[in-house]
């Protein structure tokens, strides 16, 4: 998972023999070059020609060619190409270069250690650790090798599609033990998977994200008569979620419940346009003074209802600064 470390330890030893280190073997060409004559060479003619796949784009990205061909400074030509190497691969099987590198063996006849302690793990994926001898005419010996796998703080890592169904091929989970499996996962619902049912159960109706629908009608449907009652977030989830199942809100409130700084300005601009409202409400009503009939037809019921407008707009904005996600 992403966030974790790892430490290699193991220690490598070889003998010159006043030889020097030949150059060191790649088999990448050879093994190309096979697949290519063996594809090149089929029966029938429904197929590009050796000539036309060896003249196509390598199979293999620059960075992982580079790796792979010993490229790099900090490798020492006059010692055997030899070494302790770690290759991280992202859940799309892209080469990752941050978590990616190489130790070389030492200097001839010494007993080297390798200690290569707290490496970073910067994506979840694949990680490779190997050792590896190019050099044909030097033996290389390798003992004691170790390693460890420090788990980080991630538990989970979810992705979705836009109405909340699952991409599991890039979603992970840490294989930890004795911790609390997280329910609560698209926009912080919790996802009912006890009998294959794995609908998403919202406060006010549950709802189904292979087929981005609720189940059951929208209880405020009548205030949304352009849009049909089973639909999540008035069909348009890439700038909204549906509010506990009731209504559209838009994302980028959502948003602000994980930005505390962002929430904080919404509220802020949100108790600021109260203010003035509420304001110009209180000198409406000192104005009425203690007639108590019927305020829509008083003068001043318009900053009234302002104000009443703006204490909703506030209690929307602080639902948005509320996280959303409570687990």
């Amino acid at each position: 998972m992403a966030g974790d470390q790892f430490s290699i330890r193991v220690s490598s030893w070889y003998n010159l023999n006043g030889s020097a280190p030949s150059a060191p073997a790649n088999p990448l060409p050879d093994l190309l070059s096979a697949l290519i004559s063996g594809v090149g060479g089929l029966p029938a003619g429904g197929h590009p020609t050796a000539t036309q796949l060896g003249a196509n784009s390598s199979l293999l990205s620059s960075n992982l060619t580079n790796f792979l061909s010993d490229t790099g400074s900090t490798i020492v030509q006059t010692r055997p190409h030899a070494f302790v190497n770690w290759v991280l691969f992202d859940n799309q099987f892209n080469f990752v270069a941050s978590s990616s590198g190489f130790d070389q063996v030492g200097t001839d006849q010494e007993f080297h250690h390798h200690t290569l302690t707290n490496l970073p793990i910067d994506k979840s994926g694949y990680l490779y650790i190997y050792l590896s001898d190019e050099t044909q005419n030097i033996p290389v010996y390798f003992d004691n090798f170790q390693v460890t796998h420090v788990r980080g703080p991630m538990l989970e890592e979810d992705h979705y599609y836009p109405f909340g169904l699952t991409m599991e091929g890039i979603s992970d989970r840490a294989l930890k033990r004795n911790y609390a499996e997280n329910e609560h996962k698209f926009v912080g619902q919790l996802l009912d998977e006890d009998l294959g049912w794995d609908v998403y159960q919202f406060r006010f109706r549950n709802h189904d994200p292979q087929i981005g629908r609720f189940l059951q009608v929208d209880p405020l449907a009548s205030k949304y008569v352009y849009s049909t009652p089973y639909a999540y977030a008035e069909n348009n989830p890439a700038t909204g979620i549906d509010l506990e199942g009731k209504e559209f809100f838009p994302a980028v409130l959502a948003f602000a419940s994980g930005n505390g700084a962002m929430g904080q300005l919404y509220l802020a601009n949100a108790l600021t346009n109260f203010n003035i409202r509420t304001n110009d409400a209180l000198g409406a009503m000192n104005r009425i003074g203690t007639n108590t009939s019927d305020q829509s037809s008083m003068p001043g019921s318009g900053p009234i209802q302002n104000a009443t407008a703006s204490a909703n707009n506030i209690m929307d904005h602080a639902k948005a600064v509320q996280p959303i996600i409570d687990h």
